[in-house]
């Protein structure tokens, strides 16, 4: 009998031993795709970024050239006669 006994202990090391593999090697498939979405996120919201403050590059532009014509038509050429 106490054989039967010890060989019930290894396959119950075993088995515990393989359920813990598969649980490590499903928690670095887990920890990857979370990096992967989380560089993902990090380059579109980088983008977005970029979209903003080309736009507010863009909008100032926009009121500098205007102001420039509105001053032209009033007939202000900036000191010169």
């Amino acid at each position: 009998m106490p054989y039967l006994l010890s060989a019930m202990i290894v396959a119950a090391v075993l088995i515990l031993a393989f359920g813990l593999v598969s649980a490590l090697r499903r928690a670095g498939r887990l920890r990857a795709a979370v990096g992967a979405a989380r560089a993902g996120l990090a380059d579109r919201s980088g983008l977005v970024r970029a979209r903003a403050a080309a736009l507010r590059v863009a909008i100032d532009e926009k009121k500098r050239s205007r102001e420039r014509v509105e001053s032209v038509q009033r007939g202000e050429t900036g000191g010169r006669p």
